[in-house]
């Protein structure tokens, strides 16, 4: 009998441990000093770019609590840009000192993203937004938005939107 009990607990625990996926966010160690952000898309952002920044945009400003702003300054600049020499289709460059950002520049990389869907170029994009607000990357083993791998986190998780732990710790930053 107890040693069905001692088979039975371990039993549901490796199931719980296969079947629940555990990630939890990382911040990058710089924030905005306001929850009140501003961001520019530029001008050669256009079409389907345009809008999974727009989307990306939208997606944070909805379901966190900082507020994104059109503005021209002091701000998120979102551009796109055509390496083919590098491995990377989304980058964020951060500016700033003493943990807070003073700007941040944002890039698709459409040598990748060209051939993307939407959702997958969205994921991209919403990814970079996060590093903008000051959210790190996450292992492949991560089910949030904030995967480092857009393979694992597009291809097997499909997701492209801010998940609870994206949600959390943007949360946690700008309360």
């Amino acid at each position: 009998m107890k040693k069905k009990l001692i088979f039975l607990i371990f039993a549901i625990l490796l199931v719980c441990s296969i079947c629940v996926q555990a990630s939890a966010y990382t911040t990058s160690g710089y924030k905005w000093a306001s929850k009140t952000i501003y961001y520019a898309i530029h001008s050669s952002v256009t079409g389907v770019n345009s809008v999974a920044y727009a989307s990306a945009i939208s997606d944070y400003q909805y379901n966190t609590n900082v507020t994104l702003y059109a503005s021209p300054s002091n701000t998120v600049y979102l551009n796109v840009t055509s390496e083919s020499s590098v491995d990377w289709d989304g980058l964020m460059s951060p500016y700033g000192s003493g943990g807070y950002y003073s700007e941040v520049f944002c890039y698709l990389n459409t040598s990748y993203t060209a051939f993307y869907e939407a959702n997958k170029r969205l994921s991209v994009a919403a990814h970079e937004v996060g590093h903008a607000l000051g959210l790190g990357d996450l292992g492949t083993s991560s089910t949030s938005l904030m995967n480092g791998y857009t393979y694992y986190r597009y291809e097997i998780n499909r997701v492209y939107v801010t998940q609870s732990d994206d949600r959390n710790g943007v949360n946690y930053l700008y309360p």
